[in-house]
């Protein structure tokens, strides 16, 4: 499955990112709200999400719960120093933390191989 989930609040990072992975051939679906966000990981078939942790304080959480409820890939970015986010990674869920500004061809790999991963 080559479709993902861009979650995040900041609209100039989706109108950025979402061509940038269109581009490396991912279908691509984008929500800016968290309700949004589910309500868009339970009808789309979505094999991976790739989560701002700009969208709420509660970034970290919520990858504990798409964890939980869906059998996905999921990539956290974010601004914090990516020992710091690694530290916590195994209770929060997410496979991937790429800090933030983001190289779009790394972001694409990752996901290309994190997907690939999960279809074996």
């Amino acid at each position: 499955m080559n479709r993902i989930l861009i979650l995040s609040a900041d609209l100039r990072l989706l109108d950025r990112l979402a061509p940038a992975m269109r581009k490396a051939d991912f279908d691509v679906v984008c929500a800016a709200d968290i309700a949004d966000g589910l309500k868009r990981l339970d009808e789309a078939g979505v094999g991976l999400v790739i989560v701002d942790e700009f969208l709420s304080i509660d970034s970290w959480r919520l990858c504990q719960r798409i964890d939980r409820v869906f059998d996905i890939g999921i990539i956290l970015l974010g601004r914090r120093p990516s020992k710091e986010a690694w530290s916590v990674a195994e209770d929060t869920g997410f496979d991937f933390y790429l800090e933030k500004p983001v190289s779009f061809p790394e972001l694409g790999a990752r996901a290309k191989a994190l997907l690939r991963r999960r279809e074996n």
